[in-house]
């Protein structure tokens, strides 16, 4: 989400008043203009704010595509632990498809696709900063082929954000499969650590672990998971603290949102987005 605001606070700024690049030779109140219209202020520099063309919209593909990235890897971990041989998670029937000739067969195709659109919008991103580089100053024609990858991969983002949240809402965990992952060795390192800790040289921890695994059979996932209160771990991820940092960033999208509105319904004179 950072990435995200860091990318709408580069673009929230009106380049309007740099007319070619230069400025004109008019009294006009860019601050004004620019409070007018909505935006956080106004560029500063009439010459960056001709020369940021195109790169605003590299900046936002950017953002896209770190979302992307991350729900290619959440894609990716769920095709994997839904497998059979993991079985960890059952993903809902209405997102899978059956194959053109084995009837068993629930295929992840939102997750597949989900994972290959990662690899547009990153070419979205891709293709219009190589236009971008070669460019001179001030404004080219080129620009106009930068529309094109802009919209797409923006679109193919909130889509994949949308379907992904009903996707994860509808997942079900096989909790018998995942405690059975827990096999003997998941707890070599913890146990190397406890003996460090009672006061056993590391290396001799370390072989005394690596050759008495059995050791370790009857250990408790859940006492594991207990010890880990740091800040952030596995027992301390802080849901009450996330759903805070959550709750914030929907308050600044709905106050960014409405100010939106407010200026349109403003500038056309009437009550947008109901009407236009």
């Amino acid at each position: 989400m950072k990435v995200v605001k860091a990318a709408y606070d580069f673009n929230n700024r009106c380049p309007l008043g740099s007319a070619a690049g230069y400025g004109v030779p008019l009294k006009i109140d860019r601050n004004l203009t620019s409070y007018l219209l909505g935006f956080k202020e106004p560029v500063h520099n009439v010459l960056y704010a001709s020369n940021a063309r195109g790169k605003c919209e590299v900046v936002i593909l950017s953002s896209m595509s770190q979302i992307m990235l991350s729900l290619s890897r959440l894609a990716e971990d769920l095709i994997l632990y839904s497998m059979p041989e993991f079985g960890y998670f059952s993903l809902p029937k209405e997102f899978c498809t059956g194959s053109s000739i084995m009837p068993q067969k629930k295929n992840p195709d939102v997750l597949e696709l989900v994972r290959a659109k990662a690899s547009r919008v990153l070419g979205c991103a891709f293709s219009a900063a190589t236009i971008v580089k070669g460019l001179p100053g001030g404004y080219n024609r080129d620009l106009q082929e930068i529309k094109e990858p802009y919209l797409e991969g923006m679109s193919i983002t909130r889509a994949c954000l949308q379907v992904m949240t009903l996707l994860v809402g509808s997942i079900t965990a096989n909790k018998a499969a995942l405690l059975a992952g827990f096999t003997p060795d998941v707890f070599a390192t913890d146990r190397v650590l406890e003996l460090v800790a009672e006061g056993m040289p590391f290396r001799e921890a370390y072989n005394h672990v690596k050759v008495n695994l059995s050791e370790l059979a009857q250990s408790s996932p859940a006492k594991a998971v207990a010890k880990r209160m740091h800040l952030g771990g596995v027992g301390n991820v802080g849901i009450g603290v996330l759903k805070r940092m959550l709750n914030a960033e929907k308050k600044f999208v709905t106050g960014e949102q409405g100010k939106y509105y407010k200026t349109v319904t403003e500038l056309l004179g009437v009550n947008y987005p109901q009407m236009v």
